[in-house]
């Protein structure tokens, strides 16, 4: 009878240690599953910091930004006239900080003429231009800021807001994407490409500024 009794002890011993053992890989197998072949989309990936993009590098200067936009933004992307140009409407920027990637600031600004100008001029050259093309400020916010900052008390506007309610109200001062907004852009017509091109001219001549207003002498 002992003899019939370990006879069927034994198997099931052996029985239960496989299912143990099956447990155990299992268990391993499921750990190594590359979680990108499937089920992604009830895990989802961690967010990126944007922040991270810049993080390490030293608060930009002007020299540094006008180097970069200089360099990396020709041709058809070219931002700025002449790199003094570029120097003296950085000094009117504002300086910004925390690694903006967004917003009217010389730190946007200097982020996209940096790497990704150089990649990718395109795309990257007008965020890092004087007027932000909606990305390092919108266009009438940047306009708008560079008038006070450039003309002062010859402003034609009481304020950066009144200015940017002029610019921006409808009509405002409509933007024509294929009269451009460089060194080169059209200075004819009511629109803010005209007074773009005007401001460019006021940065040495404070006589032009009136030119800026919603009652333009030169664009209209």
């Amino acid at each position: 009878m002992a003899a019939v009794a370990c006879a069927l002890v034994v198997p099931i011993l052996m029985v239960a240690l496989n299912a143990c053992g099956s447990s155990s890989t299992a268990a391993t197998s499921f750990g190594n599953v590359d979680a990108g072949s499937r089920g992604d989309a009830a895990v989802p990936a961690p967010p990126i910091d944007a922040s991270a993009a810049i993080d390490g590098q030293k608060t930009p200067t002007c020299g540094s930004y006008c180097a970069d936009i200089m360099s990396n933004c020709v041709g058809r992307q070219q931002q700025y006239a002449t790199t003094a140009e570029c120097l003296q409407v950085c000094a009117l920027l504002p300086p910004g900080g925390g690694g903006d990637l967004r917003g009217d600031s010389l730190e946007c600004r200097a982020y996209f003429a940096s790497d990704p100008a150089r990649t990718a001029p395109a795309i990257h050259c007008a965020s890092a231009g004087p007027f932000g093309n909606e990305v390092c400020g919108g266009r009438c916010e940047a306009f708008c800021g560079l008038v006070m900052a450039t003309c002062g008390a010859d402003s034609p506007y009481g304020s950066a807001a009144d200015c940017k309610a002029a610019c921006s109200t409808m009509p405002g001062y409509p933007y024509d994407a294929d009269a451009g907004e460089g060194p080169d852009a059209s200075a004819v017509g009511n629109t803010l490409n005209c007074r773009v091109a005007v401001l460019r001219q006021a940065l040495g001549d404070h006589a032009l500024c009136s030119a800026l207003g919603a009652q333009s002498a030169a664009c209209r």
